[in-house]
C-alpha cells in the first residue's frame, strides 16, 4: 500500500513537469524575442506601444525575480508588485512586457526613481497611468526620475519590455503629502 502512495506521487510530480515544461516550451517560441538593432543598440525594435500598454501583458524568462520592500500602497489588497522599493532581475534572456511595480496614489504627488544595468538585448522602462497609457519613459542608462503630481487615488504601473534583455532594474517612490 505505502508503494502505491509513493508511486502516485511520483506519477503527479513527473506530470506536473512535464506540463510545465511544456508551458515552458510553449511561451519561449509564442514570446521570445531576438535583438535584432545589435548589442551597441538597445531600443526595443520589435515590441510596440501597444505591447506595452496591453491589459494583459505576455513575458517569457527562465530566471527572473522580483524582490519588493517597503509599506504597501493598496490598503485592503496585497500585491506582489506593490512596495516601496523594487529589485527586478533577468539572469536569462526575458523577452516581452512584464511589471515591475504598481502604485496606488495615497499623496498628491509620487516621485518615481529607477536605476537600471542592462547588460544584454533591448530594453524600455515605462511609466503608466491608470488608462494604462505611456506617460513617461525611464533612461535605461542611467538613474532618472520622475514626478507625477495630483497623484492622489489614481493608479500607476512600472513596466519593462524586453526583447532578449538581461538586467538589474531597481525601482521606488517617494509620497509627498503637501
Amino acid at each position: 500500500m505505502r508503494l502505491r502512495k509513493v508511486l502516485s506521487i511520483l506519477v503527479c510530480l513527473c506530470t506536473m513537469l512535464s506540463l510545465c515544461s511544456c508551458t515552458l516550451l510553449i511561451n519561449k517560441f509564442k514570446v521570445e524575442t531576438k535583438d535584432l538593432n545589435g548589442e551597441d543598440d538597445f531600443s526595443l525594435a520589435v515590441l510596440t506601444d501597444e505591447d506595452i500598454c496591453a491589459e494583459d501583458t505576455v513575458c517569457y524568462c527562465v530566471a527572473f525575480g522580483l524582490n519588493t520592500s517597503g509599506s504597501k500602497s493598496y490598503a485592503d489588497e496585497d500585491y506582489l508588485h506593490d512596495g516601496d522599493t523594487v529589485e527586478a532581475s533577468a539572469a536569462t534572456p526575458l523577452s516581452g512586457v512584464s511589471l515591475l511595480q504598481l502604485t496606488y496614489g495615497t499623496a498628491e504627488t509620487i516621485t518615481f526613481t529607477v536605476e537600471c544595468a542592462r547588460t544584454k538585448g533591448n530594453v524600455r522602462i515605462v511609466l503608466l497611468d491608470e488608462n494604462l497609457d505611456i506617460i513617461h519613459d525611464f533612461s535605461v542608462t542611467e538613474k532618472s526620475s520622475y514626478t507625477v503630481n495630483n497623484a492622489k487615488g489614481k493608479e500607476f504601473e512600472i513596466r519593462v519590455a524586453g526583447e532578449s534583455a538581461e538586467f538589474t532594474i531597481n525601482v521606488s517612490r517617494e509620497f509627498k503629502t503637501e
